[in-house]
């Protein structure tokens, strides 16, 4: 995978869990985040169009 692309994924990942992992949250704020999160419907990575995206 080139440098960019492994960048962009990076960078993607930590969007997604950024506000989970913040020292402002207590435990059980960081909780409802995470639950919250897990929550979330992800893309289909069966469906073609999902991998033109770059985020992967």
């Amino acid at each position: 995978m080139p440098e960019d692309q492994r960048e962009r994924v990076a960078l993607f990942r930590y969007s997604v869990i950024s506000e989970a992992v913040s020292d402002r949250l207590s435990h059980a704020e960081r909780g409802l985040v995470v639950r919250a999160l897990a929550s979330l419907k992800g893309p289909d990575t069966r469906c073609p169009e999902f991998w033109g995206t770059g985020l992967l």
